[in-house]
Formats: structure tokens, C-alpha cells, sequence
């Protein structure tokens, strides 16, 4: 009975194998042309994704195992190739171990890492061979904060574009959000107040004395303009994002909560959500 059950599972395995792969050659096909040899590079570089899927799905990318099924690896090429990625980059990178690795760590299904990792390579013009670094950088990210992975996905959604437009480096980013999250403001929120922040920085400017006067305490209304004053360069230029995180950081610690949220919805358009 054992052997007929191992034998059951084995070709089980195996016919799930088939039938996932058939879907990644079926997305990576139009990378080819009709010409012989194209046909033939085409059954080559499959029959190496096939290989790459049950040798990371078994022994893992050191040999020493692996914490993912061949079917995880092969889903993950599936979703990449899907999204763009050429069979060539998934056989020289090590994108399919990065996307397990984050997947895996943050309790991600693998299509939605992929789509993010994608996304964010896109984004802020990360070739393949950096997603790993990438990665590894939204999970620290999440580690030293109160915020989880799923927060800063959301944030990059709504803020990535503009941030990269303005030439801002991926962990400036990251470093940005963070703070916000320690304010209460996260996800969707933060990324939404980002894209306002970037606006009202760069036109609005400081706060008139009558804005001032309507703020909650003059303390507050002061500590705005200093905020914006020290957030841009002469040029009219925004500072680095880890220098603008740290006065975020430093004005929000010395206010009340009351203080907090007029700041907040002042510079984010947002209240905190403490």
C-alpha cells in the first residue's frame, strides 16, 4: 500500500508538473519566432525552465534543499514570464530565488510577489539581477517598523511614480514610509499623502501668520514652516528622503496628538490614524 501511494503521489506530482509548465510555454512562446531555430531555442529553453523548477524545487539553489515545492517554482515562472520577463533573464538571474525568498518570508502568495516585485523593478529602474537587494530592502523595511510588507506595497502603489519622477532612490522611499507608518499613517493613506506631500512642499510653502493663528497651538503652526523650510534645498529642490524621514521624525516625536493630526492633515492631507 505504501509503495502504491508513493507511486499515486509521484505521478500525481508529475502530471501537475506538466500541466504548470505547459502554461509558462505557453506564455513564453511569443518570444519566439516560427523559424526552426527559433522552435528548437524555444524546446531548449523550456526544457531548462523544467529543469530549473525541479532542481530548486528539490535541492534548493545551494543543494542543500529547499523550502519551496517545484510547484512553487514553477508558478512563480509562470507569473513571470506572464509579466514580461524573458526566459533568458529567468535562467541567468536570480529572480525566481528572490521572489520565493520574499514570498516566503512575508507570507505572500507568489503571484502577488511577483506582480510587486515586477512592479517595482519597473518603477524604479531595477534591473533583474538587483531584485534580490531590492527585496531583502522592503522586508527590512518592514522589519524595523511598525508597518508590514503588505503597508509598504500598498504605499509604493500610490507613490512610486511621482517619487521616481522626482529621482528618488527606492530606499529613500522606503525610509519615508516608515515614519509615516510610525504616525499612524499607512498603506493606501501614506502613499496618497505622499503624493500630496511632494505637491504642497514644492508650491505651497510656509503657512501665513493667519494659518498660523488657526492652528491648534502656534508651537505646531511654527514647527510646519520649519519643516517645510528645512525639507528643500535653495534650488527649490526636495532634500534626500533619509534626511526629510528624520525631521519628520524628530517634529512628530514633539508634538501632542492633537498637534500631530493638524500636522499630519496639513502636510499629507490626511489625518494620523493612531
Amino acid at each position: 500500500d505504501s509503495i502504491y501511494s508513493f507511486t499515486k503521489d509521484a505521478i500525481n506530482n508529475f502530471s501537475e508538473l506538466e500541466q504548470q509548465h505547459a502554461k509558462t510555454m505557453g506564455a513564453m512562446a511569443t518570444e519566439y519566432g516560427k523559424t526552426a531555430e527559433a522552435q528548437a531555442k524555444f524546446l531548449e529553453d523550456s526544457q531548462k525552465l523544467k529543469q530549473q523548477a525541479l532542481t530548486l524545487g528539490t535541492v534548493g539553489p545551494t543543494g542543500k534543499g529547499s523550502l519551496n515545492s517545484v510547484m512553487d517554482v514553477s508558478y512563480a515562472q509562470t507569473a513571470l514570464v506572464k509579466a514580461g520577463m524573458s526566459s533568458d533573464d529567468l535562467l541567468t538571474s536570480n529572480a525566481i530565488e528572490s521572489i520565493l525568498k520574499f514570498a516566503g518570508g512575508n507570507d505572500l502568495d507568489i503571484d502577488t510577489a511577483t506582480q510587486f516585485a515586477v512592479n517595482l523593478g519597473t518603477v524604479f529602474n531595477k534591473p533583474v539581477e538587483q531584485w534580490g537587494e531590492m527585496l531583502d530592502m522592503v522586508t527590512k523595511a518592514a522589519d524595523i517598523s511598525v508597518i508590514d510588507v503588505e503597508d509598504i506595497m500598498d504605499s509604493i502603489t500610490y507613490t512610486g511614480g511621482i517619487a521616481s519622477g522626482l529621482d528618488r532612490d527606492l530606499s529613500e522611499v522606503l525610509g519615508i514610509i516608515s515614519v509615516m507608518g510610525q504616525a499612524g499613517l499607512r498603506g493606501r493613506v501614506a502613499g496618497t499623502g505622499m503624493q500630496a506631500f511632494f505637491t504642497r512642499v514644492l508650491s505651497a510653502g510656509e503657512l501665513s501668520d493667519t494659518a498660523i493663528e488657526n492652528a491648534p497651538t502656534e508651537y505646531v503652526g511654527n514647527m510646519y514652516n520649519a519643516f517645510v523650510a528645512e525639507s528643500v534645498n535653495d534650488d527649490g529642490t526636495f532634500k534626500d528622503m533619509d534626511e526629510i524621514a528624520t525631521l519628520l521624525d524628530t517634529a512628530m516625536s514633539e508634538l501632542n496628538d492633537q498637534e500631530q493630526a493638524w500636522f499630519a492633515k496639513k502636510l499629507f492631507g490626511l489625518y494620523q490614524m493612531k
